[in-house]
């Protein structure tokens, strides 16, 4: 077998691009940055809230911060988020999340209810 440089080259790249030490330094990054641009956002009361659902539920508050994010983007929000417009924004996660999750309804038989004979 004959050496070929590109094939070695390529799998440096991808042992580059799954070296966990870098994915995490990266993923970091990306929180710092969020937590940086969400404390311009909110007010300290609207912070100290959303430190709360993230000690409780730390995959809602992400949802959430998300979404803040992308209001600001989009030119929804305008300003320093107090605490009453963050509990109208946490509503509105928490009906979609709701809406999200399938509901059962349990129905019984009344052919079954009456004994007597």
């Amino acid at each position: 077998m004959a050496y070929n440089p590109q094939s070695s080259q390529m799998e440096n790249a991808n042992l580059k691009s799954i070296d966990p030490e870098k994915e995490r330094i990266n993923l970091e990054r990306k929180k710092q940055a969020q937590q940086s641009f969400i404390s311009q956002i909110l007010d300290q009361d609207a912070q100290a809230r959303l430190g709360r659902i993230s000690a409780v539920k730390p995959e809602r508050a992400t949802a959430i911060a998300n979404l803040l994010i992308s209001m600001v983007q989009r030119g929804q929000i305008v300003g320093r988020v107090d605490e009453s417009t963050f509990v109208k924004i946490l509503s509105q996660v928490v009906d979609s999340e709701e809406s999200k999750k399938p509901k059962v309804t349990i129905q019984r038989r009344r052919d079954f209810d009456d004994f007597s004979d």
